[in-house]
């Protein structure tokens, strides 16, 4: 008679297996970089009690509109996305103290002194319900870009640096010489009526 041999199954050690595992786990938590949100980055005025809407002159305000075949007027004129920078760094600083333009005022900057500036100006977006994301983008980039023009500009002239060279007080400086009025205006009606 044979004898039958029995073999024995190999057991895994199941600690061994989730202690692996666990740690593969963390390493890719780790090293995995979350996309944070895609969005425009604006500072919200500080809350006030009641709403009173602030009465401006037209001259402080450049109108942007964007109608729903992604045409852009700018004041009263017809446009293309390349003008837009140049108009608004022309808006924005008003060089030439040009009474069409925002009007000037002597602030006293840390930094800076007596200098005079279009505190006042507002620069209005408004776009049609039918408007394009990326033609709301390419006009929003273009008058981010014309307020990074006029710091860089203005820090290269005070301080032979760029803005992003400069101190944080430095920065501070150019922000309140240059700050961003950029304000969102109600979208227009569709056309037809109203979609």
């Amino acid at each position: 008679m044979t004898r039958k041999f029995q073999r024995a199954i190999p057991e895994v050690d199941a600690n061994w297996v989730i202690g692996v595992v666990f740690l593969l786990l963390i390493f890719f938590i780790v090293i995995t970089s979350v996309n944070a949100d895609q969005g425009l980055e604006r500072r919200l005025p500080p809350p006030v009690g009641k709403y009173a809407p602030i009465k401006l002159e037209p001259r402080n305000i450049l109108n942007v509109l964007l109608t729903d075949d992604d045409e852009l007027i700018c004041g009263n004129q017809i446009v293309g996305i390349g003008e837009l920078r140049l108009l608004a760094k022309v808006f924005i600083s008003n060089p030439r103290n040009d009474n069409k333009l925002p009007e000037k005022e002597i602030r006293n900057i840390p930094l800076l002194g007596n200098m005079p500036v279009t505190s006042k100006h507002v620069i209005s977006v408004q776009c049609g319900r039918e408007t394009t994301y990326q033609a709301y983008i390419d006009v929003q980039n273009e008058l981010i870009g014309a307020y990074n023009e006029l710091r860089d500009e203005f820090a290269k002239k005070k301080w032979k640096k760029r803005y992003v060279n400069l101190t944080l007080k430095q920065q501070k400086a150019v922000n309140t010489y240059y700050p961003i009025r950029i304000s969102e205006a109600e979208p227009l009606q569709s056309k037809g009526g109203g979609k």
